[in-house]
């Protein structure tokens, strides 16, 4: 590419083909590279190169770019509420589960009493009978009760709730004296 005839070398004229290009560096600016320019082809191939870069770029960018669309907003429920609302929902099943396989032991600990000879529906029972039978703790037994044709199962390891009326009276401490 470089002739012994040119000012100026054809690397120098590729290091300054951005300028020119952009027209940063006219013919008055500078005619030494302007009359590189005429007599060396490979170097006017260059330069077209540049111009239709710089043209592509220039048709390709708007003047104003479209904003960017809005996110969808979504209503998240912070980490410690749903952290608190997914234990309060395991507990509340939990103890569903639980309450539910105590009442079948119950159910089925009373058909076995009833299937018991003598205890069946027209068997005749003494007035009152207690059978003692192994609870959930070893120490604390549960009993059933039998009054005619009632079956009572009583566990003393859980409170009673007693009805209202059979409530024992309680009197102020001022009305017992004489």
């Amino acid at each position: 590419m470089t002739d012994p005839d040119h000012d100026l070398p054809c690397e120098e004229i590729e290091a300054m083909l951005p300028l020119i290009a952009d027209g940063a560096v006219s013919q008055q600016s500078d005619p030494t590279v302007f009359a590189h320019l005429a007599r060396c082809m490979d170097c006017q191939d260059s330069l077209a190169r540049h111009d239709l870069v710089t043209l592509a770029l220039a048709r390709g960018l708007p003047g104003d770019l479209p904003r960017p669309l809005p996110r969808e907003i979504r209503y998240r429920i912070p980490l410690p509420w749903a952290t608190a609302i997914a234990a309060s929902l395991a507990v509340a099943l939990g103890a569903t589960w639980l309450f539910g396989i105590q009442a079948q032991r119950e159910r089925d600990l009373l058909a076995r009493i009833a299937a018991m000879p003598g205890q069946g529906p027209g068997a005749q029972r003494p007035d009152t009978e207690i059978i003692s039978i192994p609870g959930s703790d070893p120490r604390h037994p549960r009993y059933v009760i039998l009054q005619g044709d009632r079956t009572l199962l009583v566990d003393p390891a859980t409170p009673a709730k007693r009805p209202a009326r059979s409530a024992p009276l309680v009197h102020p401490v001022g009305l017992n004296r004489y």
